[in-house]
């Protein structure tokens, strides 16, 4: 039973009225803490603060609340000011050369932070343009990245990938998603929108085009170049940023042999749902009676189930395997290593592999005289795509297939479909083509450092680094473009070679203890000679020879060869000066002439003052 009020008395009325005011009273409440909780959210506190050591104040030190995305620096006369964010109650101050140092703010909105010297890192020498430097004595902008740092996160290998996160302004993409593909490293962004932006690389003092294939696990440190300051002393090079990279050599007074042997799988991340073959029937023939047209899949169609990305992908590995060998003493160091490493493609027919070796030694004659040598080879090979930049064409083929038709015939031949009045087979496309690649490096230097007076060094470095790239495409009759044309193959060989030869003085002194100069004064010589042959046949009798017998083809289908030579000689001197580690100041110089520049104008200058 339902019992309605149709005139209630005046209490329940009362009651419901009075219920109606405290109810509306709650909800004006609630609104007005709504309306106050983004100023409650802002109500931070703001901190001001000063920051120094035993001359006075820091100009420049880094301010951080610990824990939050919340930076300050200090100004000119060593002050900030930071408006604090969530709960976060401590702050980290640090600065180049000074030991880093934690605060707790415990109420007080003034606050004054005391930096104490880090000697360690103030007399850290690392390497830069032809010499080192202690690091409390760097005008330019550079980062240092340590070898126990190169690996950190996982196997690397390449550099591209090991300085990945770890130095700042350096962004580092990979070039292609073919296995095996190189990595891209652009410094502070790209300077060029016509040419190369990547940087110079220089490996144990020698410039190589080859620096980004080094393997991590042989690296001692990296020191990337940034600004122009740090960068001038290579000339125009220089202008994308350097990298620099010193190998190891052992170390004294130890024996080790060390392995790294690590492996992995890869897999799509992302499978798209497709159709299945009757929903692509059905949807195919419902569009052609709504466009009046005939049906193109009759109930006469054996509907077939394919997915065509399934048949054209797979779960892949990798395999990485590195093994080393070092030994040394006061007077000897050698360290040798080798280094495989082998690539299987997500997507079929494509692979990676590579074996290098690396043999790094320096030898203490007497007290003056110190020589090292380097040798670096590699081996490599890959069987990829014919697509450049990303793998969208392969992609978009196997996406689109027809999922209601048989990728074989009953016979085993490919099943050849209609798409947009061609005819073509997804899978065909991706496994028939043959499109194989090799690369084989060599390169070899020797220093020598004699020290003629005290102060004053001589160093020499001498090197030569060879390359040969070899392609190979074959399109084999079995594919509809083959067929027509009888096969095609066709074959590039490419090479370089260059040499090196830098000589340069070194010249250290004080005055009075306080005052540090060096002064820098050498020469570079530098040859490049590239050479490529191409050529290409179609019309074969048989697939069995690939694009190893052009001589088979009944007709030549183009040909080409090229050869070109550069020289660049360069001379160049830098400057420093220290005034008790506290006043820096530089001056380099280079002055590049190369056969690469205009008729008119066959020099370069390029100074720089800080």
């Amino acid at each position: 039973m339902i019992k309605i009020y149709s005139n209630p008395d005046r209490g329940f009325s009362k009651h419901i009225y009075l219920g109606r005011q405290i109810n509306g009273l709650f909800k004006l409440i609630c609104c007005c803490l709504l309306l106050l909780l983004p100023v409650l959210a802002n109500a931070q506190t703001t901190i001001s603060g000063s920051v120094k050591d035993k001359d006075g104040p820091v100009i420049g030190a880094t301010v951080i609340q610990k824990g939050v995305k919340n930076t300050t620096t200090t100004d000119v006369n060593g002050k900030f000011k930071i408006t604090l964010k969530g709960s976060s109650t401590v702050l980290v101050v640090s600065y180049v050369g000074y030991k880093p140092q934690e605060v707790s703010i415990s109420g007080s909105s003034d606050i004054t932070i005391t930096l104490q010297e880090d000697l360690n890192k103030l007399n850290e020498v690392v390497v830069v343009g032809y010499g080192t430097v202690k690091k409390g004595n760097i005008t330019g902008s550079v980062s240092s990245i340590k070898s126990d740092d190169l690996t950190l996160g996982g196997t690397t290998t390449n550099i591209g990938q090991a300085i990945q996160g770890k130095a700042a302004g350096v962004q580092v993409q990979q070039t292609s998603f073919a296995p095996g593909s190189g990595i891209n490293i652009t410094v502070r962004g790209g300077n060029s929108i016509n040419t190369s932006t990547s940087p110079l690389y220089v490996v144990d003092g020698f410039i190589s085009d080859n620096g980004n294939q080094v393997n991590p696990n042989d690296v001692e440190d990296i020191q990337v170049l940034k600004d122009a300051s740090a960068t001038a002393i290579y000339g125009a090079r220089g202008g994308n940023g350097v990298v620099l990279i010193t190998t190891k050599k052992g170390k004294n007074g130890k024996v080790s042999l060390d392995a790294d042997i690590s492996g992995g799988t890869q897999y799509l991340r992302y499978k798209p749902d497709l159709l299945t073959g009757q929903q692509y029937t059905d949807i195919q023939n419902a569009t052609a009676i709504e466009d009046g047209k005939p049906q193109p899949y009759p109930s006469s169609f054996q509907v077939a189930n394919t997915n065509w990305l399934k048949l054209a992908t797979r779960n892949a590995t990798v395999q990485n395997q590195s093994i080393s060998l070092s030994s040394g003493d006061q007077n000897s160091k050698i360290y040798v290593a080798g280094n495989h490493i082998k690539q299987v493609g997500v997507l079929q027919h494509t692979g990676f592999e590579r074996y290098t070796a690396r043999i790094g030694a320096e030898k203490t004659m007497n007290e003056n005289l110190k020589i090292s040598a380097n040798f670096y080879g590699a081996s490599s090979s890959s069987t990829l795509q014919s697509y450049s930049g990303d793998i969208t064409a392969p992609l978009f083929s196997l996406l689109t297939a027809p999922p209601n038709v048989k990728p074989y015939n009953a016979d085993g031949t490919y099943n050849y479909y209609v798409t947009q009045g061609t005819k073509t087979n997804a899978l065909a496309g991706l496994l028939e083509p043959t499109n194989n690649s090799g690369n084989k490096l060599i390169n070899a230097n020797i220093g020598l450092d004699y020290k003629i007076i005290n102060g004053l060094t001589y160093h020499l470095t001498a090197g030569t680094e060879y390359t040969q790239t070899t392609a190979g495409q074959y399109l084999p009759t079995t594919t509809i473009a083959g067929a027509k044309q009888g096969g095609v193959a066709s074959e590039q060989t490419s090479s370089a070679f260059r040499w090196i030869v830098e000589n340069y003085f070194t010249y250290k002194f004080n005055i009075a203890k306080d005052h540090d100069f060096t002064v820098l004064l050498g020469t570079s010589n530098q040859k490049d000679v590239t050479e490529g042959l191409s050529a290409g046949a179609k019309g074969f009798s048989t697939d069995a020879f690939l694009y190893y017998n052009l001589g088979a083809g009944s007709l030549v289908n183009g040909y080409g060869s090229s050869k070109a030579e550069a020289m660049l000689t360069s001379y160049f001197t830098r400057f420093n000066y220290a005034y008790r580690d506290k006043l820096l100041a530089s001056f380099s110089y280079r002055d590049d002439r190369s056969s690469n520049f205009g008729s008119n104008k066959r020099s370069g200058f390029f100074p720089q003052v800080q």
